[in-house]
Parts: C-alpha cells; structure tokens; sequence
C-alpha cells in the first residue's frame, strides 16, 4: 500500500497514513486525538484563533467592536470549545491574541458590549476591578431576583414555556434547544429541570 509519512502538527511525532486518506484529512493532523501536546501548542493557538475568527462579524473599521455570531450564554456572553471545554468567547479571544490569562484576573470589556471579542477592546482585571468597572458604566449588579426581574435576563417566560414544551413532546435535544433559543445547553437543562426559572 502506496504510504505517506506525515507529522502531528502539536507535537511532531510521524504520522504514517496512506496518500488518499492524507487528502481527505483536515488541516490539522494529530498523531491521536487528543494529542497529549496539543493545548499547550502554538499551532493549537493559530487553529482556535482561525476557528474563533470565523465566527465573528468585523467592521471596516477594526478599532470597533467584533461581534460574536455564534453560541451564547444566559447572560449574553459568547462561548467557544478551547481546551476541550467551553470558554467564553472573550477569553479566548484574549488567549489567543495576547496569551494565557494571569490565574485570578477576569478579561473585561472596555467597550461593555458582552458580544465583542475584539482584543483592542478588553483588558486584564481583579474581580474587584470588575465589579467597580460595573458600576463606573451603570450597569447594575444582580441583586437577588429572578426569572422576569432579573437584571441580566436573556429568555421571556413565553421562551421557558416553549422550552419545556418542545422537551416534553420528544425528538429535540438539549443542544438542539440550546441553538434554537441561544442560551447555553447547561441552561436550558436547568430549565426542563425547574432549577431555573422555578415558578413558571
């Protein structure tokens, strides 16, 4: 059988596959998934950021911000795979522009637009830095309500209704829900639950 050698692009160890299948492969080739090298790679880094970047509407002007088209939280923010977990989209984008985030500081917004993942827009704070950075732009701090009167709420109680239907006629998944209504899939599990959004 006609064999190509190629390298795992994270750690470099020689991959031998047959000439047809290298054509079919993606871009990025690991010796096994996943590579025990692969998070910590610099090529690791470039993939995420052409990943992260696909989903992302830029304007002409790149000093403005860069919204995120894709999955979101509860509270509004972008989410993105990295590490094999899911990270706010804005955190990655630092990562990936600027490197690994100091243990303890939060990625903050200049621009308080929770969708941007513009790097020129986001900064290294303490939790207290952000708390006090809430407040300096007006933005309230939760206070304890819920459902309807929460401050930060994405969903209506027409959308929780509807959630819950849709769960209880079968046939849709957790994730299919998730997309549908751009809220994140641990959330709209709460809500079939009732650990969220309890009394409705």
């Amino acid at each position: 059988m006609n064999r190509e050698q190629k390298l795992c692009c994270y750690c470099g160890v020689p991959i031998n596959m047959t000439k047809g299948k290298l054509k079919s492969k993606a871009k990025y080739l690991a010796c096994k998934l996943p590579c025990p090298k692969r998070y910590t790679s610099e090529t690791y880094r470039i993939e995420i950021k052409e990943r992260l970047l696909k989903k992302v509407v830029k304007q002409e002007d790149e000093d403005l911000c860069w919204s995120w088209t894709a999955m979101k939280n509860e509270d509004g923010y972008g989410c993105h795979s990295f590490a094999g977990e899911s990270t706010l989209a804005h955190r990655v984008s630092w990562i990936v522009h600027n490197g690994p985030i100091p243990y303890g500081l939060y990625v903050l917004h200049k621009c308080d637009n929770r969708q941007c993942v513009n790097p020129k827009h986001l900064f290294l704070g303490t939790q207290k830095e952000n708390v006090h950075d809430m407040r300096a732009k007006g933005r309230r701090i939760w206070n304890g309500n819920k459902g309807m009167a929460h401050p930060l709420r994405v969903l209506t109680v027409e959308n929780v209704l509807e959630i819950r239907k849709l769960h209880a006629a079968g046939g849709v998944t957790f994730r299919a829900l998730s997309k549908q209504f751009e809220v994140g899939e641990t959330q709209i599990r709460r809500i079939v639950r009732r650990e969220r959004w309890a009394t409705v």
